[in-house]
Order: C-alpha cells, then structure tokens, then sequence
C-alpha cells in the first residue's frame, strides 16, 4: 500500500478524531481515571479488542537488546572489581555493626536524598530523575519478563487488558517525572548558572545530563509512533493511557504522517534509542554517575558516631608494639571507607560552599581534595595493585601529602563540620584532613610555627595559652568556691580557656554564680586540671592527646567522678564522645543544658529585664557536632525583654567563628579573617548583643566586632549566656557587675 493510502475505517476513524477528542478529551479521561465502566468492558473483551501490544511490533532484530545488555553488565562488573581493588588497597575499618540504623539510613538519607532538602530545588529534581528511572527501570524489566518467561509459559502475556493500560500510564509517569527533573537541573545549570555547579566543569555533567534528557524524548518519539500507526483512530481509549505518547501521536497524525512514514520514525528512532541507552548506562562505570549505588551504599557505610568524634586505631601510649607509621600520608595509609569515598564524591561543591575557610577565600577547598585525593588515587593504584598482587611490598609514593593535597589547605580546615553536614553522599572531610595533619606533625614534624608553639605549651604546662599571666585558681579570687571530693554530684571542668584567658574569667565566675544561687551540688579542682587535648588531637599530635586522656581520666577515677559540668564545647565534645573509647565512664552536660533545665526547674528565676536585642551564635562542637540548639535559646528567652533575632546561618548552617580545629593558634595568611565574616552576619541583624556558648567564639568576636565596628559608641558586645542570665537572676548591684554594659539601662 502507498504510504498515504490508508482503509476506508481508518480514514473515516481519523476524520472524527480530531472533533471528538475536542469536545469529550475531559470526560474521557475522567472515566479511565474512575476506570469501573472501562475496565468492566475490557475485561469482557478478548483478541484484538483487549488491550495490548507487541513488545517489538515494528522492529526485526530486537535480539540486539541480548547481546548489548551482556557488553554492559559485564562492563559495570569489572569497572567495580576494578574500584574494589583500589579500595582494598586501604586499611580495615568495621562499618557493618548496628544493621538496623545502617539499613534505615541507606533507605532514608541514601535512597530519598535525606540531605538535599537542605537544597530544595535540587532535592526536587533529583528525587524525580531517581524516581523516573526506577519506574522506567521497573517498566522494562517487566515487559521483558513478560515477553521472555510469562508468555511461553502461560500462552498469554500478562501485560493485556487493564494490567497493560496501568502498565502504560505507569511507564509514560515515570517519563514524565524524569524530563521535569531533568528540565530543572539543566534550568539551574545553564540558566541559574548555580555558582558552585560549575566549579570542576567536564564533559560528564553535560552529558549525563542531556543524554537523558535525548533519551526520554526519544522515548515518547517511539511510543508515539507506534501509538499513531496503531491506536489513533482505532483504539484511542488505549492511547489516553499513555499520555505523554498520545501527545506525540497526535502531533504525527496531525501533520498527516501516514502508516510507513510513522514505521520509519519509530525504526529510526528505536534504532537510535538502544544503543544510546546502554551507552548512557554505560556512564554508570566511568563517571560520576555511579552515585546512584555508592551514594545510599556510603549513607549505609557513614559513621553512627556524632560527626564530632575523632578515632585512631592505636593505644599509642599504653601498647608496647610502636606504630609504624602515624597518620596518613600515603594512599594506602587510609581505610577502604575513605578510598571509597574519593569515588562516592559527585563534585557538587556543597561541602566547599559551605565551609568558612573556603567562603573566607582562604586555601581550602574540601571538595578539591577529596577529587585530588582521587586523582592521586587513581595514579598511583594501578602500581600498588599490582605489587599487591604480586605478593610484593608497596612501592612508597610521599606525592600525597603536599604534591596532590595541599598542606595550607589541610591546616585552614576549623573541624567545624560543615562540608560533613552539608555532603549529600555522605562523604567524612574532617578524619581524612586530620589523618593527614598526623602524618605532618608525628612523621614528618612539619606544623605551623603557632600552632606548634601551642602543642609545645600544652605538652609542658598542660594548656596552649602561652604568656598567660593567671594560674588555674586565679579566677577563684575573692570568690568561695568548693572543692571537689567526690562527694557532689557534679564537677565542674573550668578548662583551659575558661581558667587561663582573661575574657574567659567572667564566664567562669558567671557559671559559678549560677551554680551556687541554684543549689547545684558541684565543686572544682583547680590546678588538678589539664588540658583536655582537644587541640592536641585536631592539630594531629594524638600521642601527646592520649596522654592528656590518660592523665585526666586517672584524675577522675581517682576522685570518683561521675558527672562533668563544662562551658567549653571543644570539652563537652571530647569527655562526651571520644573519652569513652579510652574507658572513661562519664555523664557530660554543658552549661546551657544544665542552665535551660534549671531555669524550666524554677531553681535559677530571671527576674530583672535586659531589654535587648540579641542574636545567638550556634558553636560548631555544640551544635552541628552535639545537636544543641534549643537549650541555649531558651536560656535567652527566659530572660525578661530579650528580643532574639537570627543570623541567616543559623543552626545546623550556622557559620564558624574561626576557632576549631586548632586554627586559634594559627595565623591567617590569605583571605579575609572568618571571625570578620561571621562578625558581619551578626552585625547586620541590628542586634544589641551576640549570644554564645562557648569561650572560643567569645574570643574571636572580641577580636572581630572592633575591626568591622571601629566606632565605639555603637559596636556590638559580646557575652556568654551564662553572663546574660547571671545579669538577670543575681540579686546584685548592677553597677558591680562585669556585665553591666548588657543591662540596657
């Protein structure tokens, strides 16, 4: 037959479509989405009136799909035996205890992209492309079980009648969510022009991207070829089930494409349509698209600890057998978990954009050196593989650290958990930076001179503020305060910044104050306090920091103590969560929760307004790294005529100070200061005040609000919450407080 000459039913069929589809488009798809009257109809149907069709119809040599499916499965699993050599060149790591939680997070935070809400539009359409392809994926797998078991089996295909309508509507769904995503990731690409997208540009993002975008209207083109040359016109109430490829039917029937133009377009287009798809799929082995599987494996594999905890694998003090290496500086001084990260990293710059050394223009990125990592990885892997194979010792390569990662980046990193929480595949910045900081201070003994001056004062006078000119009791002056013997409920850990720098001393008095007016059961010790070697450990020296663990928890077992009071995050993290690894047996709380309990128990009642407006500053050991957030606030919010405003980073974003990480005793050589920055934040709210809840970022306010306010008269202050409440609920002459100047008055 001419391509043109159709039967007279078909012309006659074609002639009233159009008019009918005009006036009742609505009412029919009303009743196939009720559905009752037609699926009565097409379940009394049979033959050529039941709902169907050929899994090739048009196409001679669909065995192609065979052969193509074997050349990329067989691609994919030796692309992953290939990576899984790599990662087996790291160190054991258990990461399969608690399979419960681990399951629970590779479902919710893995596989519904937990973290990109945080990130809304790209949460959107990320969930949509993954949703898409797996319908897709569920489609063709059933049509070819369908096609290839169910049908010589049982004479007839399960895919027939309503079954194969919802079949239809279900595939077309999941093409349609799929361009919707695609649309608005290219949208934010290439129009938005989202500043961190293109920060590590190749030639993959764009191809992944508009392959799948070729792929899934490509897609319609076949379905909407076949639905023209069989369904417009014939059986219209099967094609309103596929609705995206009616579209397409009706856009080739109305510009009059007859039955071999339409065979034409659906052979060509199908021709172009599967060799495409397993080249895309092929993308699955060589670019980041893998993250498909290795994003919700890492979200199964990612630590259950709170981000703030640091490990090492080695007693340093207590075990007789020296290390031979400390720290990392070789890619097979890591843990397979870390190798496996390197690969699970998407280069989308989240961690980057959000971290303050980065923001602040200074030499750290720590997206860039995790894919420096990876190249460096991916160079010297085969050789270690092979040795490895061979049963021979691994040839030493010392390009990692300062040749493929940079040292100024590794000590601008503040620990401050930010990249950590703001990865959506779940990769762990801080161990891998402070493992290589290790292998700097311990193998090669090469630290910056200030912070090396500071691990020197900790080692010979159990704390890092050189040229303080007060002791551990020089605060105790002129106050009463009790001693500890094991007969309170609680000591209270002053700490290192809290006894030994002068802004810190009013905290430390405010605290004491508090405790007493409150009733709380409590005592101190003094000069029997050391550090507690948070900054030993963030700077890399985790010998001299297990031997500060090691003195300190002998002090408390010695005076039987059970329950810590402190004010400083940096110890409440660390007695919290990684002196338990060392056997200590220890109830933590820091002084905003023990102050929120006592204000809501009525022992502590603030009674003398302030009248301010005040801003509060989350600390990163407090808040990203503890969860606390709420209890320092509602010490706020208690005091009487507080008005509390935010920064926009705030709490779980909240922006550093500065002061982690050990970065307090360094100096910033390049970029902008971060305390400047978030002293800017806390500036353009208008507040009166900025709260906090640490010692630290007392510190680095005090510094940064007389650089970004030079006028006196109308610069910010900064105060502890302790300091606030103290103000409000201590029956004292305001005129002698240290803290007069917050009064408002």
């Amino acid at each position: 037959m001419p391509e043109d000459q159709t039967t007279p039913t078909q012309h006659a069929a074609r002639g009233t479509r159009h008019a009918t589809l005009r006036s009742s488009a609505l009412g029919v798809w009303l009743s196939l989405l009720g559905g009752t009257a037609i699926s009565a109809s097409l379940n009394a149907q049979v033959g050529e009136n039941t709902p169907h069709r050929e899994v090739y119809w048009n196409i001679t040599g669909g065995w192609i799909l065979y052969p193509l499916l074997s050349i990329l499965a067989a691609t994919l699993l030796y692309a992953l035996y290939r990576r899984m050599q790599y990662w087996q060149l790291g160190k054991s790591t258990v990461r399969t205890d608690r399979i419960p939680q681990r399951i629970k997070n590779l479902v919710i935070q893995g596989v519904a992209t937990h973290r990109l809400r945080r990130d809304p539009l790209a949460g959107i359409y990320h969930t949509l492309i993954f949703v898409s392809m797996v319908m897709l994926f569920i489609a063709t797998t059933l049509i070819l079980i369908d096609e290839e078991i169910i049908t010589p089996l049982a004479g007839l295909p399960l895919l027939r009648g309503p079954v194969y309508l919802g079949y239809s509507l279900f595939a077309d769904v999941g093409g349609i969510l799929g361009l919707i995503g695609v649309s608005i990731a290219l949208y934010r690409r290439y129009v938005q022009k989202v500043r961190r997208v293109n920060w590590d540009e190749r030639w993959e993002d764009g191809a992944i991207l508009w392959g799948l975008l070729f792929l899934l209207v490509n897609g319609f083109v076949v379905e909407g070829a076949r639905i023209a040359a069989t369904e417009i016109g014939v059986h219209d109430s099967w094609a309103y089930w596929s609705p995206l490829g009616f579209v397409f039917a009706t856009l080739f029937d109305a510009a009059g494409a007859g039955d071999r133009t339409l065979r034409n377009i659906h052979q060509a287009a199908w021709w172009i349509h599967v060799p495409t798809v397993f080249a895309w799929l092929g993308l699955l082995a060589f670019t980041k698209l893998s993250h498909i599987f290795t994003a919700p494996a890492n979200a199964f594999f990612k630590t259950l600890e709170p981000y703030g905890k640091l490990e090492y694998a080695s007693d340093l003090v207590s075990s007789e057998v020296e290390a031979e290496v400390f720290g990392v500086g070789k890619i097979q001084d890591f843990t397979w978990k870390q190798l496996f990260e390197l690969d699970t990293c998407v280069r989308c710059g989240r961690c980057s954009n959000n971290c303050p050394a980065h923001i602040a223009g200074q030499p750290l990125s720590p997206m860039m050196i995790i894919q420096n990592l990876k190249s460096h990885m991916n160079e010297v892997g085969p050789i270690l593989i092979d040795a490895k194979q061979k049963g021979e010792p691994l040839p030493v390569f010392d390009t990692m650290v300062g040749g493929a990662v940079n040292t100024d980046a590794l000590w601008a990193c503040r620990t401050c958990g930010a990249c950590v929480q703001e990865c959506p595949v779940f990769i762990e910045h801080i161990p891998t930076i402070v493992d290589m900081r290790r292998w700097l201070v311990l193998d090669k003994a090469e630290v910056p001179e200030t912070a090396m001056a500071a691990l020197q004062n900790i080692e010979q006078r159990g704390h890092p503020w050189r040229g303080s000119p007060f002791t551990r009791t020089s605060w105790m002056d002129e106050m009463e305060v009790p001693q500890y013997d094991g007969s309170q409920e609680y000591l209270y850990w002053v700490g290192c910044t809290g006894a030994l720098v002068d802004r810190a001393l009013t905290i430390t008095q405010a605290v004491v104050r508090l405790l007493t007016e409150a009733g709380v059961s409590y005592g101190v010790i003094g000069s029997q306090e050391t550090c507690n070697g948070d900054p030993a450990r963030r700077l890399g020296n985790e010998y001299l920091y297990q031997m500060l663990v090691q003195q300190n928890i002998e002090t408390f077992n010695a005076l039987n103590v059970r329950k810590v009071v402190v004010h400083c995050p940096h110890c409440f993290n660390t007695f919290k969560n990684e002196y338990p690894e060392f056997g200590a047996k220890l109830d933590v709380i820091h002084h905003a929760q023990l102050l929120d309990h006592l204000v809501k128990a009525g022992k502590l009642q603030p009674k003398a307004g302030l009248n301010q407006t005040i801003t509060f500053h989350d600390a990163c050991y407090l808040g990203r790294h503890n969860d606390i957030y709420d209890e320092p606030r509602a010490v706020l919010n208690a005091i009487p005529g507080v008005k509390l405003v935010e920064m926009p980073r705030n709490r779980s974003k909240s922006y550093c100070c500065g002061a982690g990480g050990g970065a307090i005793f360094q100096e910033e050589k390049e970029g902008r200061r971060v305390n400047h920055v978030r002293t800017e934040e806390a500036v353009a709210t208008g507040a009166d005040i900025v709260a906090v809840a640490c010692p630290f970022c007392i510190q680095m306010f005090e510094d940064g609000i007389p650089a970004i306010q030079p006028d006196e008269s109308h610069r910010l202050k900064a105060f502890d919450i302790s300091e606030l409440l103290e103000v409000s609920v201590v029956d004292r002459p305001r005129a002698q407080r240290e803290t007069a100047g917050a009064s408002g008055d």
